[in-house]
């Protein structure tokens, strides 16, 4: 019988802080375990190299519609809801479609003081694949290197935060939450074609 504690320690390994490189439309690497989630991968891929998720969410719509394909896009149809995995100590959730069982999204939280979600995740250490952006940069550090975001911010406004609202500032597959501060309290990653 093998134990559950020691497979899992294997597996995960001190997962606090460990450099995540992101990969625009491609996915992120995990330094420390010299591999990577790349979008389309299965949940059995990520199940072999972090092992089960903290937690697990059913997503029933996607309120920005940032996932769709066209206008002939039939995920909104569909029975089999998308769905993700939280690794809280890792600062990183992956969403999956739950059609195909595959990675669609996954994001990256920065732990930042003065988000709504600080010290629900650890921070995650990670910084752009050729791009000077990490997770101690601000939106002016992306708009340096990124140049302007596609369009105007959308403004996310929880009314039982203390620390106000938020701002998500897009590029393609890339969109930055930036706190009141200049911030980034995360980072989402998508497969672009």
């Amino acid at each position: 019988m093998v134990d559950d504690t020691v497979l899992t320690h294997s597996i995960h390994g001190d997962k606090y802080f460990q450099p995540v490189v992101l990969k625009a439309s491609v996915g992120i690497t995990l330094t420390s375990l010299n591999d990577s989630l790349l979008f389309d991968d299965t949940t059995q891929d990520v199940l072999c190299l972090i092992g089960p998720p903290d937690s697990t969410i059913s997503k029933e719509r996607d309120q920005m519609g940032i996932h769709k394909i066209g206008k002939d896009d039939v995920s909104a149809q569909r029975s089999n809801h998308d769905y993700f995995w939280n690794y809280f100590d890792m600062g990183i959730d992956l969403l999956f479609d739950g059609e195909n069982h595959t990675i669609k999204k996954i994001i990256i939280h920065s732990n930042f003081l003065g988000h709504h979600e600080v010290n629900r995740y650890s921070k995650c250490n990670f910084k752009f694949e050729n791009l000077d952006i990490d997770h101690k940069s601000t939106l002016q550090d992306v708009k340096n290197v990124m140049g302007a975001p596609l369009g105007p911010p959308v403004i996310f406004n929880l009314d039982e935060s203390p620390f106000g609202c938020s701002s998500f500032h897009g590029y393609k597959g890339i969109l930055f939450e930036v706190l009141k501060n200049g911030h980034i309290a995360s980072v989402s990653l998508w497969k672009t074609n």
